[in-house]
């Protein structure tokens, strides 16, 4: 019997559209600096985007695999953290990786060229 009394469940604070919008914007004035500051120094940019690359490529091979395993032994895919809408089938995991791969071969590419000048002859 004790296991079954019902226990009021807390509830957690909802925030107030004040906060809410306080925070929204805070995120919004950060990312436009962000794209601002490497917009004026390149090097901040290529250095975000070879960052970007590395975790791409690590992500696209790590849910290939996972897809392509899932896919071979007939399995389903078990969406890690409730991902369950954006990865069902292992063959959207193969997409995503594949998709994710192209993107982090490409953003490593286009961060390493024209980086410097060669001086005239």
């Amino acid at each position: 019997m004790l296991f079954a009394q019902d226990v009021p469940v807390p509830v957690p604070p909802e925030f107030s559209p004040i906060v809410t919008m306080t925070a929204l914007g805070l995120v919004v004035v950060l990312a436009v600096s962000f794209v601002m500051w490497c917009l004026i120094r390149a090097n901040v940019a290529r250095a975000f985007a070879r960052i970007f690359a590395v975790l791409a490529i690590g992500a696209g091979i790590g849910v290939l695999t996972w897809g392509i395993c899932a896919q071979t032994l007939g399995m389903a895919i078990r969406s890690p953290f409730g991902l369950v809408h954006l990865i069902s089938d292992p063959v959207e995991a193969i997409g995503w990786g594949a998709g994710l791969l192209a993107g982090g071969i490409t953003g490593m590419v286009l961060s390493l060229v024209g980086g410097k000048r060669l001086p005239p002859l």
